[in-house]
């Protein structure tokens, strides 16, 4: 029989025995596995745009990933774009985007960071420890208390609203994408763990190397492609 399950998400049955301290998770638990089912099933297509990308710099410098569409400076490719991730991984952003720098106006006035630090390896097997940014074009722009106030009353689906109607309208907005590269000795001995979500690399040791841009140029006309 199965004992009452403990509602709480993050928990799970395990087996284990004196002989290991290895533990296996049962797939009895069916607290469990609903879970992982509902959370691959529940959440709808997010407002999510096209854009256009253009390499500014080859890849090879840094790595040795092939990509067929991106190879050389000059190569453009099709790509979906996501701004705000629905996953606690993103919180840390966001929390950056609306406290010190202010609630910003529509997000081509945001720009965006990988919260993850990136292997980028070669085929010599060396590498490096990489951070991405990608920063807008148009520059940061902040709303006021008193804008947000009213925008909260009359607008309240701006940021999601007049992204897609300056798209319509033909005013695309760029970004351009950076990266910082970190040697395996100097992520081995820096003052923190470059892992960490809320950690970021020093720009005045890692300089930002420019790698491409990206244009959101098209809406999407269907959310559940086939």
């Amino acid at each position: 029989m199965e004992a009452a399950p403990y509602a709480n998400p993050s928990t799970q049955q395990h087996f284990s025995d004196d002989s290991t301290v290895k533990e296996q998770m049962l797939l009895r638990d069916t607290l469990l596995i609903e879970n992982l089912a509902h959370f691959k099933r529940k959440m709808m297509p997010d407002r999510v745009v096209h854009a256009h990308f253009h390499a500014a710099n080859p890849w090879r410098l840094q790595a040795s990933a092939n990509f067929p569409g991106l190879n050389g400076v000059g190569k453009d490719c099709k790509v979906l774009v996501k701004n705000l991730h629905p996953l606690e991984k993103g919180i840390h952003g966001l929390i950056h985007t609306f406290f010190d720098q202010g609630t910003p106006k529509p997000v081509r006035h945001v720009n965006e960071y990988s919260g993850h630090t990136y292997k980028l390896a070669k085929e010599d097997f060396s590498f490096v420890q990489s951070k991405m940014h990608f920063i807008s074009d148009q520059h940061i722009e902040v709303l006021t208390n008193d804008e947000i106030d009213k925008l909260a009353d009359e607008f309240p689906e701006n940021l999601a609203t007049i992204p897609h109607g300056a798209i319509e309208a033909g005013n695309s907005p760029p970004w351009k994408l950076y990266l910082q590269a970190m040697s395996p000795e100097d992520a081995e001995h820096y003052r923190w763990n470059i892992f960490d979500m809320i950690k970021v690399f020093a720009s005045r040791r890692y300089s930002l190397i420019t790698v491409s841009k990206t244009t959101l140029n098209r809406n999407v006309n269907c959310a559940y492609p086939g």
